[in-house]
């Protein structure tokens, strides 16, 4: 498939800022999308929307729906931070293979934690895009989980490694996952693990985003480049 116009949702301000500095190189215009900051800029001969979406499964869902209604985009990519949950150290930077909205709870109705009735709820990457993610870039491919809450104990990422499988959590993916499954609209997130899930979980995160974010808007360049 030939993508010519790429849709990309970005959370939260340290994480968009750094693609917009990368993007003036490209002639970028800033713009807004209802409440969503957006950003537009062609690179590589490809047109790209960016949104900043703003944490959160609901924002993320959103400012999705919102993207591929106004910009109709060949595809969805998606950069950020998550914690690790299982086989993953701090600094790793990946590519999500399935993606599970955890925290959907139907239990007291006899469902399985993360199940919705009558519906996919584990979504996959588009195949054809992890396929053009250049090999020399040793992005690793791993399972996402979901949900409105940073994870900071160690019983609870074993429980949901257990439960789910999982090596990564955030607040967005498995949401922005769900909207592009809904469209039919190719998937990718990239992401880079900012802490190991215990109770530095949060400042881990925070460092992170001051340490690494610029590495994340290089890495999404190279593959607007490639796909």
């Amino acid at each position: 498939m030939d993508y010519k116009k790429i849709g990309v949702i970005i959370a939260d301000d340290m994480e968009f800022l750094p693609l917009k500095n990368a993007a003036e190189t490209f002639g970028a215009k800033s713009g807004e999308m209802n409440k969503y900051e957006t950003l537009s800029f062609s690179a590589y001969g490809k047109d790209v929307f960016a949104a900043r979406c703003m944490i959160g499964k609901t924002n993320a869902a959103a400012a999705t729906a919102m993207v591929i209604e106004r910009e109709k985009p060949d595809c969805i990519i998606n950069i950020g931070l998550s914690g690790g949950i299982k086989g993953v150290n701090r600094g790793t930077v990946f590519a999500g293979t399935s993606f599970r909205e955890c925290d959907f709870d139907l239990r007291v109705l006899g469902r399985q934690l993360g199940e919705k009735p009558g519906q996919v709820y584990v979504y996959e990457a588009s195949e054809d895009l992890l396929s053009k993610i250049p090999e020399g870039m040793n992005i690793r491919r791993l399972k996402c989980g979901t949900g409105d809450f940073f994870i900071t104990k160690d019983e609870m990422k074993e429980e949901y490694y257990r439960l789910f499988g999982i090596n990564t959590f955030d607040m967005e993916t498995g949401a922005i996952a769900s909207v592009c499954y809904s469209c039919d609209v190719p998937f990718l997130s990239i992401r880079k693990v900012s802490d190991d899930s215990e109770d530095s979980a949060a400042e881990d995160y925070k460092q992170m985003n001051d340490l690494a974010e610029t590495a994340l808007s290089d890495i999404l360049l190279e593959v607007i480049k490639t796909i």
